[in-house]
């Protein structure tokens, strides 16, 4: 309201000139106010010197003994101005900068009061105090620019009071992003790092130590609305959850409301809490602490610049901040500034009346006899290590002031050498701007200033450690920075062995709701909890969860998200970055959180553990196993023994019990069973399209030519009894063509399944990975079922014809009888090939292969067995009973 009613003065009054004005002037009875130096060109100055009496420090330590006036004194922010008083006087004194022309300044305390600083606008701009608005009373405004903070509304206010007359405003606390628009405020600079960059440099923090459960306190306020939003987002990007959120308000110190705040954030299982917010609302947020009396449990706390507290605060209400991270504005010890500190006595500036106050602060002294502390005698010198401590570890905001005096000094002399300066100060500053815009130098610290787009300048902010020192004070060592203009996947700079965390944590301090899932589990989400609290499930049969790389937890996120656009492209590229780092210092055991637990390809299985695909071993009946040499040395073995009845029929072809029941018969059963026996081991070995193509179809053609032949020789023995009585057609059929024929027919049959098997739905080879979890078994496919069952079928119905007519033919005489051999054969050979079919169904891979070598070999050794033995017998044993008197006997 206040900023309101001074612009409608400004644009309502006219432009006034001459004896008026200068009357007005005179009437306002106006002597200079604040800190003043002349100078041909003047820098204004806004800094909050001193403490509103109804908001004080808590913490400040000040004698009982001191008057009022000193007690309201900010120590931190005097150090300011006189980091401003030292830029001037260095630039003045500097043969290279601005040698023709001199700088002074007009320093206002505001008080952290936006009133205090609108009204200082007023005489700064006018000349004087107490002002009549649009009048000159100083004979010439001399003021070139603005530097001022810390707070967003101080420079609100200032900029939109100054924006109508161009002067360059340049801010050290400027954080709010809706100021840093250059169209609404085109001459307001910020000299600190967004409030962007530190969200994100505090966001990569995070995902750095990979805390994946982190709380939020904030000030509830605009500042601390943006905060929590913009960090709960980049926290659940990087995989993470809030824990809690906490709107940090105005309580009364005996209100229930912030204690029950603190039972949340107690009972809260985050180890990891950012405090963000204006510097009113922490200060309440350390108070309320501090007489709620509650235990705080230990805490990793993000601080941001707004906590930079006085290092030697030792309440309790501070010392819970120890072993967190700060981060602060970059900035460097200012060069000179420890010689300048030394060189301040009171009595050189016996008109300050804040010059005591600070000084009694900078040396531990009083001015009172106090028994507890020594007298100040104006004469006390610092070592130069406390003077270091007071220019290197004071607030960031000191050395941000510091360039931005040198940056309007280098745009003065770009614009004096450019000899484009006017006569009005206000043309002047309208002038600066364009070479503040551009402006580049390197300050006398050795580091280069320059502004980006947006008219920030471009620093980062280093990260400090606090920790508590054996005296029991509290001090921050620095470990670490966060550059944005660095290199992509360079940000972020951490040293985490120099890191002193709270006590009550090891060396990495964890921050999550539920434990890390160990590999061969996946993550089930709670019901109605964030999806950080989750239980962990085994991964099903078949399935595995391991520890995934950053690049893949990359990918999984962007499946989740939309396509990143410009600069949003590049932050998704630095998260990416960021995941790396914290992949590669993780030393513990390999963890997970998988939503889901993952197939294994075709090719490999889950180990035990469950967290590894590991390759299946290639099986198939080999030679080499035991299963395989057994079935191979039986086969050997059945074949050499049908060759050997083989021959041995042969060679006593002409004895009556090899000519009886039709010896070429005989001989191409012997043959057929050979080749049985030796089909068998097709079987064996790595299956291939050839021995795919063959060793179904020659097993199946050989057995139907053998059991053609059992089926020929039965019906010659029926023919050959049944003679006596049958017509002279019937007879014929005794000849040899006929039983040949039998054979043919049978096998002729079941050469032409095979063909039309072979040339319709031929086997091949393939690799079975369904069969067994940990093996790729090598198998033939048979093409089609149906062939394959009716080529057994076709067999099964020769055996059933050939049983059925020797069960008739079972009670002729027994010496020129084979019937009663050929039923048993045929008995086993329907047994072993019925239970052949429920053993094969329910084998799998190299079982199953073998379940059918067995069948073959059983069947085949039946048959042999069964017609051949007895035979053989009479042949080797007996031959006194191989004589065609024995035969016929009845």
């Amino acid at each position: 309201m206040i900023v309101l009613v001074w612009i409608l003065i400004v644009l309502l009054l006219p432009k006034s000139v001459g004896l008026q004005g200068q009357a007005l002037c005179t009437l306002s009875g106006y002597h200079h106010q604040g800190y003043y130096k002349e100078g041909d060109r003047i820098i204004g100055g806004f800094l909050p010197l001193t403490n509103p009496p109804s908001r004080q420090d808590h913490t400040f330590r000040n004698p009982p003994h001191l008057a009022s006036r000193y007690q309201s004194l900010d120590f931190n922010s005097y150090l300011h101005l006189l980091a401003f008083v030292h830029a001037v006087e260095e630039i003045n004194q500097s043969p290279h900068l601005l040698p023709n022309a001199s700088l002074g300044f007009h320093i206002y305390d505001t008080a952290f009061s936006d009133e205090t600083a609108l009204g200082g606008v007023w005489g700064l701009l006018s000349g004087r105090r107490t002002v009549v608005p649009n009048y000159d009373c100083g004979g010439g405004n001399k003021v070139i620019a603005v530097i001022e903070g810390p707070t967003d509304s101080h420079s609100f206010g200032i900029a939109t009071m100054l924006t109508p007359y161009r002067y360059p405003q340049l801010s050290y606390g400027l954080l709010d992003p809706t100021l840093r628009s250059k169209v609404q405020f085109p001459a307001l600079y910020g000299m600190v790092p967004s409030e962007k960059s530190l969200l994100a440099g505090i966001a990569r923090l995070i995902r750095h130590f990979d805390w994946r459960w982190v709380g939020l306190i904030a000030s509830d306020d605009g500042q601390g609305e943006r905060a929590v939003e913009t960090l709960a987002r980049e926290i659940r990007k990087g995989g993470g959850c809030v824990a809690f959120t906490w709107m940090l308000q105005r309580y009364s110190y005996t209100s229930e409301k912030p204690r029950r705040n603190l039972g949340v954030f107690q009972k809260s299982s985050a180890n990891v809490t950012v405090l963000y917010g204006t510097k009113g609302y922490l200060e309440e947020f350390r108070i309320v602490i501090f007489w709620s009396r509650i235990f705080v449990k230990g805490q990793v706390w993000l601080l941001t610049p707004q906590e930079e507290f006085q290092a030697q605060a030792k309440y309790s209400s501070v010392q819970i901040f120890r072993g967190s991270l700060l981060f602060v504005g970059h900035k460097q010890e200012i060069p000179g500034f420890g010689r300048f500190l030394r060189r301040i006595k009171p009595r050189h500036y016996p008109e300050d009346r804040y010059m005591k106050a600070f000084y009694q602060q900078f040396y531990d002294c009083s001015w009172h006899d106090l028994p507890w502390i020594p007298r100040c005698t104006g004469k006390e010198n610092h070592s130069s290590s406390q003077i270091f401590s007071f220019t290197t570890l004071s607030p960031t905001w000191g050395y941000s002031i510091y360039n931005a005096v040198y940056a309007v000094a280098h745009a003065l002399h770009a614009s004096l050498s450019s000899q484009l300066q006017g006569n009005a100060g206000s043309t002047l500053s309208w002038q600066l701007l364009h070479f503040l815009t551009s402006v580049r130098f390197t300050n006398p610290a050795g580091e280069e200033v320059f502004f980006d787009n947006n008219g920030d300048v471009a620093a980062g902010y280093d990260i400090f450690n606090w920790i508590l020192s054996p005296d029991k004070k509290m001090s921050k060592v620095p470990v670490g920075a966060f550059r944005p203009q660095a290199p992509l996947g360079h940000e972020l700079i951490i040293n985490d062995s120099v890191i002193q965390w709270h006590s009550s944590f090891g060396q990495h301090p964890p921050s999550v709701c539920s434990e890390s899932c160990l590999p061969g589990y996946r993550k089930k989400n709670r019901n109605g909890e964030p999806t950080c609290c989750f239980d962990c499930v085994a991964c099903t049969e078949g399935e595995i969860s391991t520890q995934m790389t950053a690049p893949g937890r990359r990918q999984e996120e962007r499946a989740r998200e939309p396509p990143a656009e410009g600069a949003a492209r590049r932050e998704e590229a630095t998260q990416g970055a960021a995941r790396r780092e914290g992949a590669a210092r993780r030393r513990y055991s390999p963890l997970t959180d998988m939503e889901s637990c993952m197939q294994c390809s075709k090719d490999r299985y889950p180990n035990e553990k469950r967290n590894e695909c590991v390759p299946k071993a290639i099986t198939f009946l080999a030679y080499e196993e035991p299963l395989g040499l057994t079935l191979a040395s039986l086969a050997v073995s059945f074949s050499l023994l049908t060759t050997c009845i083989l021959v041995t029929f042969v060679r006593h072809r002409d004895t009556p019990i090899v000519r009886a029941n039709n010896r070429n018969l005989s001989y191409v059963l012997l043959l057929s069973l050979l080749v049985c026996f030796l089909c068998s081991l097709i079987f064996i070995g790595r299956p291939v399209r050839g021995t795919c193509l063959l060793r179904q179809t020659a097993f199946a053609v050989a057995f139907a030519a053998a059991v053609s032949s059992v089926l020929a020789k039965t019906i010659t023995v029926v023919l050959a009894f049944k003679g006596t009585g049958m017509s002279s057609r019937l007879r014929t059929c005794l000849k040899p063509r006929t039983t040949n024929s039998i054979v043919l027919l049978g096998t002729l049959v079941q050469v032409v399944l095979c063909s039309v098997w072979l040339g319709t739905s031929p086997p091949f080879p393939e690799n079975n990975t369904q069969s067994k979890a940990d093996q790729i078994v090598v198998q033939c496919n048979e093409g089609s079922v149906r062939f394959f069952y009716g080529a057994l079928g076709y067999l099964g119905l020769l055996a059933v014809i050939s049983f059925t007519v020797a069960f008739l033919a079972r009670k002729l005489p027994d010496a020129f009888n084979e019937a009663k051999h050929v039923s048993f054969s045929m008995v086993t050979f329907c047994c072993v090939w019925i239970a052949f079919i429920p053993a094969y169904l329910s084998s799998q891979g190299k079982t199953a292969v073998a379940v059918e070598i067995f069948s073959i070999l059983a069947s085949s050794a039946g048959i042999l067995a069964c017609i051949f033995t007895p035979k053989v017998f009479v042949i080797l044993v007996r031959p006194d009973r191989n004589t065609k008197k024995i035969l016929r006997r009845k």
